[in-house]
């Protein structure tokens, strides 16, 4: 087993989530549940790759972890790994605990053996928040972290209301940057382009894309702390 350390000072995000309900899926339906998740990891390493240290790994039979540098990315792609599991299992969704900090140590065939601050945080963080909101956020190294917690609570109030797994799949690939055009091809056969708008819309796609940017934005500034803080909007 290989392993790396990470750099001193770095800022990673780590992302832990486990399917919601899958311990009442029989044991085909668990079977597909776990390769749309490994289908799912593989679509993130073709998209994501260059933010992504290591692969998503799957343990304990619905529990997932992944390793995103730099943070800023982390909303973005933990959607969009949200998004495909809504769009290709049905009725499945996930929970996700983002925590933002110092990784001490990374194990790359194995990530959730690794060690670190947002390891630990991001562990806790979805142990401690077993009901809804789905969606959790800790940063603790900046006082005002509470303020993407709660927009998290509110995008997952959107998405849990809205999503349907044609909705989910539209969103995938707007979150890509996909046009509209080219989001078509992910039906077979590709359905029209007022058909992915109108799946973008009552998606809400627009304030969740909105608040995507904000977050970004916030982690991307060079005025952030180092260990994963930013300057809530305003």
């Amino acid at each position: 087993m290989s392993g790396i350390k990470s750099k001193a000072g770095k800022s990673y995000a780590v992302i832990t989530g486990d399917v919601v309900g899958s311990s009442h899926l029989a044991g085909e339906a668990r079977r597909g549940l776990y390769d749309v998740m490994k289908a799912g990891a593989e679509a993130l390493g073709e998209h994501f790759n260059r933010f992504l240290p290591a692969d998503l790994d799957l343990f304990a039979g619905d529990t997932w972890q992944l390793l995103v540098t730099p943070p800023a990315k982390v909303l973005r792609i933990a959607l969009y790994y949200r998004a495909y599991l809504r769009a290709h299992a049905k009725g499945v969704d996930t929970r996700l605990a983002i925590a933002i900090g110092e990784v001490d140590f990374i194990v790359e065939e194995h990530l959730s053996q690794s060690e670190g601050e947002a390891f630990q945080l991001s562990g806790r963080l979805l142990a401690d928040k077993a009901s809804d909101p789905r969606m959790h956020f800790a940063a603790p190294q900046c006082p005002h972290w509470r303020v993407w917690d709660v927009s998290f609570s509110l995008i997952d109030a959107l998405i849990q209301r809205h999503w349907t797994p044609s909705h989910a799949r539209a969103i995938a690939g707007a979150l890509l940057g996909w046009r509209q055009e080219q989001i078509t091809t992910l039906w077979d056969p590709p359905i029209k382009q007022p058909t992915v708008a109108r799946n973008l819309a009552r998606a809400a796609w627009g304030p969740i894309g909105a608040a995507i940017s904000a977050f970004e934005q916030d982690l991307s500034d060079p005025e952030v702390p180092t260990a994963g803080g930013y300057r809530p909007p305003g």
